[in-house]
This record gives structure tokens, sequence and C-alpha cells, in this order.
């Protein structure tokens, strides 16, 4: 918490973020309500739902991948 206060570069990107993420998650709600009364709902929520959750689970493995490769390029 004292980052956040003191460091106005680190608050501002974290406020930024808080936003992006609730305007992602309005965006995702309002593109179901959407397609929900069309003849290919399924499907098109299934498309949608893998659109966005894809992007967040691969930045958790390239997350991993990137600081194993940081680690492993020090040592050498």
């Amino acid at each position: 918490m004292k980052v956040f206060l003191q460091n106005r570069d680190f608050r501002q990107l974290t406020i930024n973020q808080w936003i992006s993420t609730v305007g992602d998650t309005i965006f995702y709600l309002a593109f179901l309500n959407y397609v929900a009364d069309a003849s290919f709902a399924p499907l098109a929520i299934l498309l949608i739902t893998i659109s966005e959750t894809l992007p967040q689970v691969l930045q958790i493995f390239l997350e991993f991948w990137l600081i194993f490769n940081i680690i492993v390029f020090e040592n050498i």
C-alpha cells in the first residue's frame, strides 16, 4: 500500500489497469447479451469466452516462461 500511495507512476498504471478490467468485463457481458438470442448462440458464446479467456491463460504461462529464462540466463 505504501508503494501505491507514494509512487505516482505505479498508482496511475494500477488504476488504469483496474479501469481497463472493468471495461473488458462490461464489453464481455454486453457482447454475450447481444448474441444470446441468436440461433447460433451456443457457438458464439463459446467463441467469445475463448477469446476473452485465452489471453489471460497465455499470460500466466508466458510469465512463468519469461521468469524461468531470466533465471537461466542470469546463471550463464
